[in-house]
């Protein structure tokens, strides 16, 4: 006797509700699996339509631009649970990442609707169409009918329960298991009906109390009934003209509708009857607001995948368009994580002032959430900052109010909750509400994205439920991320509110000396007006006296007349000695004032200084490298010479490419060579300790020489224009060649993406200053940036420290120069202009 044999797993039909309803338990996230089944298709649009779903015979039509399902795609994959293609082949043939991998999301029809009918047109063979009525799948249950009847006793309107109990009768009449003498009994004598719908059961206390009785006895006799989902089948045929007609044009008219040209019209098309939900407003609202959110906005994406909502039925408000808020931001943010997660590159500009920073900063501990891009607009939300001539305040914060919140997107859709309306996982609210000064920044002041994908960010792991991400370490530092970012943002309004508060400071207290001052002065104009008066009358009084004839009475009234110009003397002294304390008062005050904003600016100057001073160490240990590496270099350069002349020259020939990697090494190490002459040259004591007249022509063509290696690595053509020109210029000699060194530095910068790069710099005698000019035909400078640009620590360069222009105006300043910026009218980049006094010494 054989004491081996072989066991295998089955599958109850049951596990398709297991999969569909008790998985998929929101009907938001199952039409977000079926949109996603039509992105992985590369449909280019998608139509949800909510077809009379008030009714009971209401539909809900999907239809898509995708490439369609051949039969085989059909039998293969749509009806193989936990299929693995597109795990197998990560992205379509367009391109696209696969959103859906699980291999389970069409059982997202099965938590919309009892029935689906699926009309295919792929452009490999004739359309066709298949049916599922999923109640086949059903399990026979009597606790949950006798839940179900109890509800619909006590109130007779309840829908859900007469639509779970019309699905249980479907099964008993379609399974082949019950007997025909079972299902004639059903259909005769307890709903009197072989076609009915489950409004037959609302508002029937007869009817339910009679299936109630007389149901639950028969379904006791099918309860051991045991249905293979391999035993259930389902029809496939193809469409006749008329059907084709008919549903060729839902697709066609899609086409149209998103502004598509596509030389066949292919896609699916899938009708839901015997919907599950009872859909409202609310619900319609609900999915107009997640269908704005599932795929990145066009701001930030180009992307061709457009979901639209039809509901007839319902209000649909379509005045809500992102890209109308963005013309009003505050501010934009442009940040990516890179360099293993190791430091944040960032992007800053303002919309009204102009005002643009590009920096890079390292973290101290790395973020391991993967590469990251961050998109992000920046709102202030009043009247004065939100309206233009299309938006006013009210619509401005509408729009604001729907989309604000930072989004997560993984590989195109969006990843729930993050940024939907009500999610702040930023805990921006949270701080906001601590906010006394106004710069801090809330969810409804921000629209936002950050991308990430399955290859660049595989520690951020989906959720089992197909939402959100798992709470780990690295969802912790993708939130660290975005906070840091906005902590720049939130770094420049606390500025802003500082630089204001003292303006306002500044102004109020200037206000209140002017009110105080005119006080003083009215009250000073009112002591000499009752002076003024007083001594006219006191003249009046004397000339009297002076008439009487009664000399008695005129020493006693000449005595009173004189000991009142007594009393008002007093009076005098005591108002313009009060008046002179006041101002020492008010002296001292003003001094106290002005003594702080002079500690304020000592603190900054010293936090340049110690940067500076750590460029010093830079720069000793620069010089030190250059001196020790210029023999190494020569050696290097000579040994390729020496190698590349004694190689067999028929190999040489053989392999053009070892010919071209010499090439290319000797021009690197001229390159190095020539940062190595300019290191050296630049470091020389005499040049720092002697101040004497220096030939600005002669320096210049000096500098440029030692540029050649760059110069001719990088195929600019550098003009000068120095003819006739002398100088006699006191200063010391290394404060020139730094000037010109970062001017010239700061152009190649410039040319890095400009194809035919071209430096221009001349020397001009005027009749009071030597001109000097620098300029370049790169992108120039943007509107609003040159207040800024020789600002300490403002860089636009990737890998910039933003002190070199700053530097250059401190040296110009020291010697009566000026230095300004425009762009300029003959090579179209930045030219800068110095201008050094002639008569200095």
């Amino acid at each position: 006797m054989d004491m081996k044999k072989h066991i295998h797993f089955k599958v109850n039909a049951r596990h398709i509700g297991q999969l569909g309803r008790e998985l998929v338990t929101d009907y938001i996230t199952a039409l977000v699996e079926l949109i996603k089944n039509a992105y992985d298709a590369d449909a280019e649009g998608i139509k949800i339509v909510f077809d009379n779903v008030k009714r009971k015979d209401g539909r809900i039509i999907i239809v898509d631009t995708g490439s369609g399902m051949s039969q085989q795609d059909v039998e293969d994959k749509w009806m193989v649970i936990g299929t693995n293609n597109k795990v197998r082949d990560t992205h379509s043939p367009k391109g696209r990442k696969f959103a859906g991998k699980k291999g389970i999301g069409r059982f997202a029809v099965e938590r919309l609707a009892e029935k689906v009918k699926i009309f295919s047109f792929n452009s490999d063979e004739a359309p066709f169409k298949f049916t599922l009525n999923w109640n086949n799948y059903e399990e026979m249950n009597s606790v949950g009918l006798k839940q179900r009847f109890a509800l619909l006793k006590h109130n007779p309107n309840d829908v859900q329960s007469a639509k779970y109990l019309k699905s249980h009768l479907d099964y008993l009449l379609i399974s082949p298991e019950v007997n025909k003498e079972d299902k004639q009994y059903i259909e005769t004598k307890l709903l009197g009906s072989s076609s009915f719908d489950y409004s037959i059961f609302l508002n029937n206390t007869k009817l339910i109390n009679s299936l109630s009785d007389n149901l639950l006895p028969l379904i006791d006799k099918y309860k051991s009934l045991e249905v293979r989902i391999e035993d259930i089948k389902h029809d496939l045929e193809i469409l006749n003209p008329s059907e084709i007609d008919d549903y060729i044009y839902e697709i066609e008219n899609l086409q149209s509708e998103i502004e598509l040209k596509k030389e066949n019209s292919t896609g699916l098309i899938m009708v839901l009857e015997g919907l599950r939900d009872t859909w409202t407003q609310r619900d319609i609202t609900k999915i107009q607001k997640e269908l704005r959110l599932l795929v990145a906005p066009d701001f930030l994406d180009e992307n061709s995948f457009k979901p639209i909502l039809v509901a007839d039925e319902f209000n649909l408000d379509n005045n809500l368009i992102v890209n109308d808020v963005l013309e009003v931001a505050y501010a934009k943010l442009v940040c990516k994580l890179d360099r293993n997660g190791e430091n944040i590159s960032l992007n800053y500009s303002e919309r009204k002032s102009g005002k643009e920073i590009n920096t890079h900063f390292p973290l101290e501990e790395p973020l391991h959430c993967g590469e990251l891009d961050l998109e992000l607009y920046f709102f202030v939300r009043d009247s004065k900052n939100m309206t233009n001539e299309i938006l006013n305040l009210t619509h401005a914060r509408a729009i604001l109010d729907e989309f604000c919140g930072v989004k997560v997107y993984r590989d195109g859709f969006h990843v729930k909750p993050y940024g939907s309306p009500g999610n702040d996982w930023l805990l921006l609210d949270q701080t906001k509400v601590k906010d006394t000064h106004g710069y801090l920044i809330g969810n409804n002041q921000v629209i936002g994205k950050v991308n990430i994908t399955e290859e660049n960010n595989p520690l951020l792991i989906d959720a089992t439920n197909r939402e959100q991400i798992i709470e780990n370490d690295a969802f912790y530092d993708l939130r660290s991320f975005v906070q840091i970012c906005l902590n720049f943002i939130k770094e420049i309004r606390r500025e802003e509110y500082l630089q204001k508060k003292r303006e306002d400071d500044i102004q109020r207290e200037q206000e209140r000396k002017r009110r105080e001052e005119e006080k003083r002065r009215e009250e000073e104009e009112k002591h000499e007006e009752a002076r003024r008066r007083g001594i006219e009358e006191q003249q009046k009084r004397l000339e009297e006296i002076l008439r009487a004839k009664n000399e008695e009475e005129q020493i006693e009234k000449l005595a009173n007349i004189a000991n009142e110009i007594k009393n008002q003397s007093e009076n005098d002294v005591l108002f313009y000695k009060n008046r002179l304390f006041q101002e020492r008062k008010i002296n001292e005050e003003s001094q106290e004032e002005q003594k702080k904003i002079f500690v304020e600016k000592l603190d900054d100057k010293e936090r340049e200084l110690s940067l500076y001073k750590n460029l010093a160490t830079l720069g000793i240990l620069t010089g030190a490298f250059g001196h020790e590496t210029a023999d190494i270099i020569n050696r290097i350069i000579t040994d390729i010479a020496y190698t590349k002349k004694w190689y067999p020259s028929v190999l040489l020939e053989e392999k053009p490419g070892i010919s071209s990697a010499y090439n290319k090494i000797s021009s690197d190490m001229e390159r190095v060579q020539g940062y190595s002459e300019l290191i050296v040259n630049f470091v020389t004591k005499k040049k720092r300790s002697q101040m004497e007249s220096v030939d600005f022509r002669k320096t210049i063509q000096e500098i440029a020489s030692t540029y050649n290696n760059i110069i001719r690595s990088q195929n600019i053509e550098l003009d000068y224009d120095l003819d006739h020109f002398e100088s006699n210029f006191k200063m010391y000699q290394i404060d020139f060649e730094s000037i010109i060194i970062n001017l010239l530095t700061n152009a190649f910068e410039a040319l890095k993406q400009t194809a035919n790069k071209k430096v221009r710099l001349s020397c001009q005698e005027k009749e009071s200053f030597y001109v000097i000019k620098c300029a370049d035909n790169g992108k120039g400078i943007k509107e609003g940036q040159q207040e800024f640009i020789f600002s300490p620590f403002m860089t636009t360069k990737e890998n910039g420290i933003g002190l070199g222009l700053s530097i250059v105006r401190d040296i110009i300043f020291r010697y009566k120069g000026k230095i300004t910026v425009e762009n300029s009218d003959n090579l179209g980049g930045a030219e800068f202009t110095i201008l050094f006094p002639k008569d200095e010494d």
